[in-house]
Parts: C-alpha cells; structure tokens; sequence
C-alpha cells in the first residue's frame, strides 16, 4: 500500500510538471523518471530496510537448502522431464512473437514487449520452475495469435467453404492442443522430481484426520505434549489438537524442522535419543507408508525402525484409535529417554 501510494504520488507530480510544459524534451523526460524511481526506492528502503533482502534472508542455510531440494517449484525446469515439452509452445510463440515484430505499425512495440517477456521468463523458468505460469501466460497470446490468423487464412479463397473450414480448425487445433499434448507425453515418458515425501502422498496414504482426532481425544489429548512427527503432518497437529511440534514446514523455525530431519533420519538411536532429551519429546508418531522410506537409501534409520515396530528400550509404542492405529505408530517416551 504504501509503495503504491508513492507511485500515485509520483504520476500527479508528473502531471502536474507536463501541464505546465516542462517535460517536452526527452532528457527532461528521462530526468525526471529517474528521480522519480530514485525517491521512491530511496523512501521504500529507508521504511522498510529489510525488504530488498527477501524473507529469507536470515534463515539458517541448511535450512534453506533444505527447503530448495524438497520444494519442486524451486527445481530447476531443466531437471524435469517436462522441460522438453514446455520447449514445444516456446518453439512456436517466441519465433512467431518475433516475426509480428517485422512491420513498425502500431502494434510493433506490444509484439516486440511480448518476445521480450515470453524469453526471459523462458530463461527464468529454465532455473526455476515456478516461472512457468507466467511463461504460459505470456506464450499463450502468441499462440493465440498465430491460431486465428491460421484459421482466418483457411477461411478465404481458394479453399472451398467447407474444405477450408475443416483445415482451418485442424490447424487451429494444432497451434493451440500440440504443446499441451507434447507436455503430456514429456511429463509421461519424461524422468522430472519424485514426489517422495510431499504432502500429496501424505493426503493419500497417511490421511491425517483419525491421528488429529486421537490426540485430541482421551488420553491423549488430557494434556498437552511434545510430539516428534514428520513436519508435513505438524501443521494438522497444531491446528486440530493442543499439542506442540517440534518442527513445521508452517512455522519460521528452522533449527526445529532440521532436529525433526535428523531425528528421523539418524542412523543410531542414540542420535535420535539426545534430540528427544533435548527437545523434551513425550511421543513419538510415524507413519510407515511414508516414514519408512526416509533416510540413507539402504541403511538402517530411527524413522524406518519405529515403522517397522523396532523400538529403543527409551520408547513404548501405545495405541492411539482403531481407525488411526491401522496407518500409524505412536511411541510414548520413558523417562530414561526423556531425561525428565
């Protein structure tokens, strides 16, 4: 808001200067719009100091580099199977953006504005893949484009009426469904991100409502606790129970979601012993469809231990609801191991 009615600000100063005559002369023009942006930049950081450095600019960088590697819409597009099939639409929209660009009418500067665009965020998405709603965005209109101009071309002599109507929408189909079909068969026969551990295998093999409502019910739920549980389920753990977490992928606190990794991912229950000692953990909850999976590829972790029933002396594994206790495993920490 604020940066908006700086702008605001800065457009009726313009006006009113231009009313008066003074911004004919190009250098007058350029002139002022630099100290125009200068003033507004300048009084935007002098507000708001911290905003240039990004919301993640004092986050631990393990953290953040953990949060990179498990986030696919930060992947590089170029890791993606998919990458090839995006390259498919581009192939056909900048080219013909570019060749619109031929003749210096009024509609030079919007086609060579839309090339400009559609190629950086080609570029943009290319390291990024988060940057494909916008490279599609912007694609489109050329597609768009070249798709009426092909059916009106159909549509005029020499073709017969009816023979020309039919060409022309197969080629309108084909400037606007073949990237979207190449997309398909790229996210098909293509080797992108896994979805190993990401919420929507979560939702789907470890359905978080029967554990939300055990804990909140007796036993569990007549006081609160300190539970261990992977930071995908943390957030309906805090939300539809009175227990805390250690870690969330909801919450700015870092050093808890990275205790949360190495706690699952140690290979030795003594590691994982002195992150419970430390965090004052009473329970511990897996869910094997998951959980067991996560760690070292072929090596014994804490995670794929307690998923497979194996439990330190310090843990009891307890029972949490009919529905609940088919798709996880909750273990209460003994005062050996809680240091209580």
């Amino acid at each position: 808001m604020v940066l908006g009615v700086e702008i605001a600000v800065f457009f009726l100063i313009v006006r009113w200067i231009a009313a008066r005559g003074q911004l004919k002369a190009l250098h007058r023009r350029w002139l002022v719009a630099t100290l125009g942006g200068a003033s507004v930049s300048g009084i935007w950081l002098s507000l708001f100091p911290k905003a240039i450095r990004g919301p993640l600019a004092d986050v631990d960088l393990g953290f953040y580099a953990m949060m990179i590697e498990r986030t696919e819409e930060l992947q590089p597009a170029y890791a993606s199977g998919a990458m090839s099939a995006y390259l498919a639409g581009l192939a056909v929209a900048i080219p013909w953006a570019a060749w619109r660009c031929r003749k210096k009418d009024k509609e030079f500067w919007f086609w060579l504005f839309l090339a400009i665009v559609t190629s950086a965020f080609a570029l943009l998405t290319f390291f990024m893949a988060r940057w494909v709603l916008f490279l599609g965005l912007f694609a489109s209109v050329a597609l768009a484009d070249l798709a009426i101009r092909v059916l009106g071309r159909f549509g005029a002599p020499p073709w017969p009426p009816r023979l020309g109507r039919a060409m022309g929408m197969t080629a309108f189909a084909a400037v606007l469904i073949s990237p979207q079909a190449t997309v398909a068969l790229g996210l098909f026969f293509g080797h992108g991100p896994t979805m190993k551990d990401s919420p929507m295998l979560w939702s789907h093999n470890c359905p978080l409502r029967p554990l939300t409502m055990a804990l909140a019910a007796p036993p569990w739920g007549e006081r609160p606790r300190v539970i261990l549980i992977n930071s995908y389920a943390a957030p309906d753990i805090l939300y539809w129970t009175p227990h805390s977490v250690i870690g969330s992928m909801l919450v700015r606190n870092e050093t808890g979601f990275l205790d949360t990794l190495a706690a699952f991912a140690a290979e030795s229950d003594e590691t994982a012993r002195e992150i419970v000692f430390r965090r004052l953990v009473d329970a511990v909850v897996v869910c094997p469809a998951i959980d067991g999976g996560i760690g070292n590829d072929g090596k014994s972790t804490f995670s794929r231990r307690l998923s497979a029933g194996l439990s330190p002396f310090w843990l009891r594994e307890a029972n949490l609801s009919p529905e609940a206790d088919g798709i996880f495993r909750i273990y209460d920490v003994l005062p050996e191991g809680r240091g209580r």
